[in-house]
Order: structure tokens, then sequence, then C-alpha cells
């Protein structure tokens, strides 16, 4: 395995554990806190710290920092479209710069200027935080040295920009149903048992559906959550809404004009669709929603496992099939994935159109009863197995 590959399957295990991680907290604090630090680390920064957006006043507000040495920039308010902050918080488009001192295409304001110079920052990236279309904030790491960014490092940042969007916006609902709770509690006599029965409600839904993505179970147990949370059956569709990639049911898809849907949308990334059977009120089509936003996050954990399991495929098939290890190497591959004890092994190389290649590794990967490695090599995919009667079938 080359520096590179290794350093690359590094990343993706580390990242996979960050996501993992955020996934389980549930307040603001703590996941703020969990953002800057694992961004600062992912990305090798000197600083990491994210903003949140106030369209109102037309201003991003640093909210959390790592590494941020001056009181006065962990506490920037940045006017929206100025600077690297304030421009990625408008939640259009990532910015880097190489040297923020000498960027004149960057809008600069003297205050802000002295208090950059002040924590010695010259390099930034930043990338914005959003939610099913709403900008929430930006998440940035800087340098205190000039230096240029590669695509690799912003398609990075945008990623856990992605997951940490998600993660701030479930902690943030959370907490609002547990203060609304709490102020019924308070004001029992001016609230119906109905209203703090709903709000109770809706904080066991949100703790089922997180339960659900990080105990890994497949996306028709949250559907199946939400449908009973509804009292309908559930759908998720692709982006065509023909084609069913889950449900709560054996029953057939239903026609989108019969029932309420929702695009299953995370960071600015579609999915697919979520269908119900009947049409939903108001409040309905707010659990859909939540439910929406919880297999969406599914999906991101779901991609950022595949991609560390594709890595390790990939590394171990270009290590057993191009000769590179000694048999004591070679082994320790295949003791690493459970193929030491074969008497005999099965390599086959299939040809794929390029566009289905991670789709047929993944099936081929689950239609296995033993174990095997399944990756793509040099234009094919190869498939290394001791079962000769699974590759019989």
């Amino acid at each position: 395995m080359s520096d590179t590959s290794a350093a690359d399957a590094d990343w993706l295990h580390r990242r996979l554990q960050s996501a993992t991680q955020l996934t389980e907290l549930r307040d603001t604090e703590s996941t703020l806190q969990v953002v800057v630090r694992h961004t600062r680390g992912l990305m090798d920064a000197d600083m990491a710290y994210v903003s949140f957006t106030d369209f109102d006043s037309n201003e991003t507000v640093i909210r959390k920092t790592d590494g941020v040495r001056t009181g006065e920039y962990a506490s920037i308010r940045q006017p929206l479209g100025t600077g690297v902050l304030g421009r990625v918080a408008i939640g259009h488009a990532s910015y880097w710069t190489s040297d923020y001192r000498a960027d004149e295409k960057l809008h600069h304001m003297g205050p802000i200027d002295e208090i950059v110079e002040g924590e010695g920052v010259r390099a930034l990236l930043g990338a914005p935080l959003s939610v099913a279309g709403r900008v929430i904030g930006a998440l940035l790491i800087a340098f205190r040295s000039p230096r240029e960014f590669s695509d690799t490092e912003v398609d990075r940042l945008e990623s856990l920009a992605d997951q940490a969007a998600v993660a701030i916006d479930n902690a943030q609902r959370h907490e609002q149903l547990m203060a609304l709770v709490e102020s019924d509690v308070d004001h029992r006599g001016e609230r119906s048992d109905t209203d703090i029965a709903e709000l109770s409600r809706s904080l066991d839904l949100d703790r089922r559906l997180v339960e659900a993505v990080t105990s890994e179970l497949p996306s028709s147990s949250l559907l199946a959550i939400g449908a009973q949370a509804l009292g309908c059956d559930l759908w998720l569709t692709d982006l065509t809404g023909t084609r069913r990639l889950a449900s709560s049911t054996d029953r057939t898809l239903p026609d989108r004009t019969d029932g309420t849907f929702v695009t299953v949308t995370a960071a600015g990334q579609q999915f697919g669709h979520l269908l119900t059977d009947r049409s939903l009120n108001e409040a309905e089509q707010a659990v859909l929603e939540r439910v929406s936003l919880h297999v969406a996050l599914w999906m991101m954990l779901t991609r950022a496992r595949e991609a560390v399991e594709l890595r390790d495929g990939t590394e171990a098939v270009s290590a057993l099939i191009d000769g590179t290890l000694d048999a004591a190497g070679a082994r320790s591959v295949l003791e690493e994935w459970w193929l030491h004890q074969v008497e005999r092994w099965c390599v086959l190389v299939l040809e794929t159109p390029d566009p289905v290649v991670d789709r047929v590794v993944r099936a081929l990967s689950a239609s296995s009863p033993s174990p095997v490695i399944v990756a793509p090599h040099e234009g094919h995919i190869c498939v290394i197995t001791g079962d000769a009667r699974w590759v019989d079938a």
C-alpha cells in the first residue's frame, strides 16, 4: 500500500468515526465542540470554527472554535459577503484563499482585518452549512502561514460540513423540543395534556430514529418507525419516484398523487423521495420531514461506511493481485478478511460498466454467505473468495 493510499484509508476511517459520534450527540454545545475539534484534526489545520448565519441582521457569528488563541477572533461578527467567513456563510459555495492579507478578491473590513492580523491567520478554507436548502452557517479551517488548498481538501471539508450541518440541526431541534416539554411542565395549568403528550411523542420519535441510525439498522427500520408514528405506510423511492429503494410494507408503490411526498435532502444533497399512501395534515408533514432528515443522515453514514469498505477492498485486492506482498504480508491481508483458513481461493474478473461499479460491488459483497473481497481493479471488478459453490451459483 502506498503512503498516499494508506493516508486516504486512514482519513476515511477517522471521518466515519467522527460521523458516528456526531450522530449520537443530542445537545448543541457538545455537537459544535466535536465538529470543530474533529474538523481541525481531520484537516490537520491550525484552527477550525463554526459560525451561525443570521439573515435578519445580515451577519454570521463565530459560535465555537478550536485552536483559536484570541477572544476577539473567537467572537467575530462578520457581515455577510465580506471576508472568507461572510462569503461562505451566505451558502452559495465553498471558498478558499492562500493568503488572506493579499487576497484582493475579498471584501476586506478594517476592524476585522486587524483581528485576523492579531490571530496570525493567513490561509483559509470554508464550506457552507445547510440543511434541506436552509443555510445555518459555515465551517472553516485556518492556517497561520500562506498555503494553497487542493481539490481533495475542498471535497473533504465539504463532506465534513454536510455531516456537521445535519448533526447541528438535529441537536438544535432536540433542545427546542426539550425546552418546550419543560415549559409545558412548568405551565401545566395553561397547556393541555394533549399538547404535552404530543411534544413527548416528538422527543420519543427523534430518540428512536437516532437509535436506528446509530445501530446500523436497514433504512426500512427507519421507515417502519415513521409509519408507526404517522399511522400510514412509507416508501423511499429514487429521485424519479418510480423505483422503490425501501419501504415499511410489501405493498405496491402508490402513485404520488394519492399521498404526500418530501424530498430526502441533507446539506444540498438529494437522496430520493419519501412517500405516503395518504395526504398528511401540517403536523403530520412535520413528522414526515423529521423521518426524512434521519433517512438522509442514515444514507450519509452508509456512504461513509461504504467508502471505507471500498477503499479497504481495493487496497487488499491490489496488494494480493499485484504480487507486491511476501507470504507473511499476503497471509496478514487474508487474515484481516477471514480468508486465511481457505484451502483454495477463487479469483474472478468481471467486466462492469463504470456507472454501476459501486452498486455491483455492494450487491456481490452482500450476496456472499462467506468471507469475500470484492473491489474495482484496473478497469474491472475483482472477486476473491474461497466459496466455490457461491462462484458456481
